[in-house]
């Protein structure tokens, strides 16, 4: 009797970067205002092939779980971007229960891996017109089974209890399209951009749904190169530049913020660097849209959102909202208790940074836009 109110909790969402480690769990979302626990930590100072780092992490784990309420074991997690590969395929027409084989077989052909090393789900599928032929177009995500079983390794060894691998973009899709957590309508259709060091998606959402994604880059690992050429600085010397010139309050422009780097250099630069990064970002979105257009008979949306797991230099922002006609803004709750609660745990973090880990711990709450890799 007494295990069945508790056989099934809120699932705690787990995003994990080669910087940081972040826990979120909304709570009680069908049952009134949502509570969200938070925690994040950063990553262990190991290379990935160190025999500690999976112990440091599973440890590191186990602290965070402890630091605040979080509610059971189960866990939903996605893998960092350098694990993960995308494919866009064009098949011949199928039965659907067909098409996760067919998909794989090819992926795994596409990336010269074995079939049986790899791991792989269909996160999107339609049929297109190509020609005067009928095809299936798919978006296969695909990790390789030594990833997922490190990665699913150290979640157990930290005493969790994985119920599913998800695709980020499909976490991100599924957090901004739930009106619960931010008190307004959710529209029709919109595109987002999900920036993080390691990669950049595009997908076109309605509500919470996916219904075109697309990888558009390397991430902002690009916007540190670009910084690093114009200072003449390494890509992770331009990186925690770019952090602490962004963070807090302006520095005067005859600041020094770093030994021989005035404030209004690097502003400048920053400004500069981040331009050319959202021109070629932009470019990547047109091209992106454009495909969308025409293979689906589909107009694109004309708003946008960009959620990134660092702020966005404004000059960046217009460039891609000019360069690719879509009218971009980055994502901002700053008015509702969500954002209020996590300000409250997090003091400085932005709500955008988290719609990863909270879209994660939204896996069962009614979307179909989860795709379960493991």
């Amino acid at each position: 009797m007494w295990k069945t109110w508790f056989n099934k909790t809120d699932a705690i969402g787990c995003d994990v970067s080669t910087a940081y480690v972040r826990l979120a769990q909304v709570q009680g979302l069908l049952e009134g205002p949502p509570r969200l626990i938070v925690a994040e930590r950063e990553m262990p100072q190991l290379a990935d092939e160190d025999p500690a780092h999976p112990r440091a992490v599973a440890e590191l784990l186990r602290d965070m779980l402890g630091s605040a309420p979080f509610r059971g074991s189960r866990i939903v997690s996605c893998l960092s971007a350098r694990s993960m590969h995308y494919k866009t395929m064009r098949l011949a027409p199928m039965p659907a229960n067909e098409l996760p084989n067919a998909t794989h077989w090819k992926a795994a052909a596409e990336l010269s891996i074995t079939p049986d090393a790899l791991k792989s789900a269909v996160l999107i599928s339609a049929t297109i017109r190509d020609g005067s032929k009928s095809k299936t177009e798919a978006l296969v995500v695909a990790a390789p089974v030594t990833e997922l079983d490190r990665h699913l390794g150290v979640l157990q060894r930290a005493g969790l209890k994985p119920i599913a691998i998800d695709a980020s973009v499909c976490a991100v899709a599924r957090c901004l399209g739930t009106p619960e957590l931010w008190g307004a309508d959710v529209p029709a259709q919109r595109v987002f951009l999900e920036l993080r060091q390691d990669s950049a998606m595009l997908a076109v959402v309605g509500g919470a749904e996916l219904a075109f994604a697309r990888p558009v880059g390397d991430g902002l690992a690009q916007l540190d190169q670009m910084l690093g050429d114009l200072l003449e600085l390494s890509p992770a010397e331009a990186h925690k530049l770019y952090l602490t010139t962004l963070a807090g309050d302006p520095a005067a422009p005859d600041a020094e913020v770093a030994p021989g780097f005035m404030a209004s250099r690097v502003r400048e630069a920053i400004g500069d660097a981040s331009r050319m990064y959202g021109r070629e970002l932009a470019r990547q979105v047109a091209l992106s849209m454009h495909y969308y257009a025409t293979t689906f008979a589909a107009a694109p949306p004309e708003i946008g959102t960009i959620v990134s797991d660092r702020a966005i230099d404004p000059s960046g922002l217009e460039a891609v909202t000019v360069q690719s006609g879509i009218d971009f803004t980055a994502f901002d709750a700053g008015g509702t208790s969500l954002a209020a609660q996590l300000q409250a745990e997090v003091p400085g973090a932005e709500i955008g940074a988290w719609t990863t880990a909270i879209g994660l711990s939204l896996y069962e709450h009614g979307s179909t836009g989860a795709r379960e890799v493991a």
